[in-house]
């Protein structure tokens, strides 16, 4: 069967075969390639080829920056499993004090826990000035491991040591405004746009090659981030550089699950099965319903302190921050553990009004345009939504909320999801007017959202902290409601009680409802049976969805509640002339 393996063709698939069976290394664990380079060189379309997804903004602006802020995504490259990091446009010689500046600094603490750095040009502008400069920074500041070319036991040492300082530093992260002196990472050299396709394109993509040696990280490989070409070349020259990385960490974790297993060889399989059944109620507990983290949205308007918060939660600067409005653009998701739950957070840009997109970026709005639309779609995937309102704002305009919040607030609620009110930048108020203002906010709240009532409203200063301890747990408390299942039974027995109270006035229509039950959670959906052949009025239907959210706990959760009743008369004798069945199909005829 080994011969039958290694028949040329099947190489690769043995290959991937063989290593189904090594050690499974956590994501935590898996080696990291940054991609890094000047603007506008396509590191954001390479990162979405290889995480196989559109994660990243994608947007060709010459001269102009489309990322800011890095992102993060776990990348497969035939049977290469690594973590790769999107970084923004390197360009370590601005001054510190701009948005750039700033964003460049992001990405040297990127490369200070990078096993790869993956330096990507333009294969149609050949090597630019820009890209000699910032080939000269990284051979001053980036230590190199050597190279592949070399014997099997130097590499596999240089797997060691990067390995070991990798496991040992994974969860730290370098202090300091700067880039600063990233530890030792492989610089390796690549040439995006390369497409061969075409009159001339092949001998253009041979002249790139060549004169791009110059920048003294070997031949780059030439490689199409938008149509795929060159990956092949890319995973043979990331994969001499990855497995010696991944095979010391799989011994490392090899050696540290070798005593737990041995315990529970010695305890036997009652106590490993009583084990495993105890860690898995540990992990459905801290997740809610055991099928991944609690995940938390950080929406707002621009410049209302999203990031800061971000950074706060996170005890990190991970997001970038600053007074100048409209600074994300991607959405950020990182994970913590607090207090033993798993929690996803997910810093959003900023909801722009369509009239205003133009002021946000150099390409007319093009971008700007992209981020809403990203923010927008976070919102499908996530459980809990924290809207940020600035105090300040509410108190100077007397309206707790603006007609884009409200609106938002909205669609959050529309699409099911949990919405916290965090109120920000208390800081710069008296507490007199932080009564007024987290006043204003509650009445806009109340007002403009009837279908749900008990909206968590919190007040805190993501620049000082005080008061941002306080999210986190409602959001978990909510996340519980939201997961909440009634029994049918008790339903029912409620519905009785609550119809006899009602028997004359406004609501004797509940005299209609015949049988409730809980079809769903998440979010808590109802469906009623009423007799006759009208809906509930709206108003029945939110007096119904009030009583329950009060009756149960459902306390600024919203819920859904379907209406089945009878169909009209005539209806039945109506669909059988027509011939159509009961079940929703034509009905058979013989």
């Amino acid at each position: 069967m080994l011969r039958r393996l290694l028949q040329p063709g099947r190489a690769a698939w043995a290959l991937e075969w063989t290593r189904g069976y090594a050690t499974e290394l956590p994501d935590n664990l898996l080696p990291v390639v940054a991609i890094i380079g000047r603007p506008n060189v396509g590191k954001s379309a390479l990162f979405n080829r290889l995480v196989r997804r559109r994660e990243a903004l994608v947007h060709d602006t010459p001269g102009g920056h489309v990322t800011r802020d890095y992102q993060e995504g776990v990348a497969k490259l035939a049977d290469l499993k690594f973590k790769v990091i999107d970084t923004s446009g390197l360009e370590p010689f601005l001054p510190g004090d701009t948005i750039q500046a700033r964003a460049t600094a992001l990405t040297g603490r990127v490369l200070n826990r990078s096993d790869v750095a993956l330096l990507l040009i333009d294969g149609q502008t050949g090597a630019l000035p820009p890209d000699e400069q910032l080939a000269r920074w990284l051979r001053k500041t980036v230590v190199r491991t050597p190279s592949s070319g070399s014997s099997s036991k130097s590499s596999s040492s240089s797997g060691d040591s990067s390995s070991s300082s990798s496991i040992s530093e994974s969860s730290s992260s370098s202090s300091g405004s700067g880039p600063g002196r990233p530890r030792g990472c492989h610089v390796l050299l690549a040439a995006n746009k390369c497409e061969r396709r075409g009159v001339g394109n092949e001998a253009l993509v041979a002249a790139t090659l060549a004169e791009s040696v110059r920048l003294g990280f070997g031949e780059p490989v030439a490689l199409s981030a938008m149509t795929g070409e060159g990956l092949s070349d890319l995973y043979e020259a990331l994969q001499p550089l990855l497995d010696p990385i991944v095979a010391t960490r799989q011994a490392a974790v090899r050696q540290m699950e070798a005593p737990v297993a041995a315990v529970e060889q010695q305890q036997g399989e009652g106590a490993a099965a009583d084990a495993a059944a105890a860690a898995a109620a540990e992990e459905g507990t801290a997740s809610g319903s055991g099928k991944g983290p609690l995940k938390v949205a950080i929406m707002g308007l621009p410049n209302v302190g999203k990031s800061t918060l971000t950074n706060w939660l996170l005890q990190d600067e991970r997001c970038l921050t600053g007074p100048e409005p409209g600074l994300t653009r991607d959405a950020i998701k990182e994970r913590i553990q607090w207090e033993g739950h798993d929690i996803e957070l997910v810093d959003t840009a900023g909801w722009i009004r369509r009239t205003k997109l133009a002021a946000y970026d150099e390409s007319g709005g093009a971008v700007a345009e992209q981020t809403v639309a990203e923010a927008k779609s976070v919102m499908q995937f996530v459980h809990v939504v924290a809207l940020l309102v600035d105090a300040q704002r509410a108190l100077e305009l007397r309206e707790g909320l603006t007609h884009r919040e409200v609106t938002l607030a909205s669609d959050v609620v529309s699409e099911g999801r949990l919405l916290l009110i965090v109120a920000n930048k208390l800081d710069a108020l008296t507490p007199a007017q932080r009564q007024q203002a987290l006043a204003l906010i509650r009445q806009t709240v109340e007002d403009s959202l009837p279908d749900v009532s008990g909206v968590p409203i919190i007040g805190m200063s993501a620049l000082t902290g005080k008061g941002a301890d306080r999210l986190l747990p409602a959001a978990l408390s909510m996340y519980s409601r939201w997961n909440l299942r009634v029994p049918t039974s008790k339903l029912n027995r409620w519905i009785e009680q609550k119809a006899a109270e009602y028997q004359a006035g406004g609501g004797k229509e509940l005299n209609r409802v015949t049988y409730i039950s809980q079809v769903k959670a998440r979010p808590p959906t109802f469906v009623a049976f009423v007799s006759g052949s009208s809906p509930l009025s709206t108003a029945t239907t939110r007096f119904l969805a009030a009583q329950i959210r009060q009756q149960f706990g459902f306390s600024g959760v919203p819920l859904r509640i379907t209406v089945r009743m009878k169909q009209a008369r005539g209806w039945r004798a109506e669909q059988q002339q027509r011939g159509i069945g009961f079940g929703g199909g034509k009905s058979r005829r013989r």
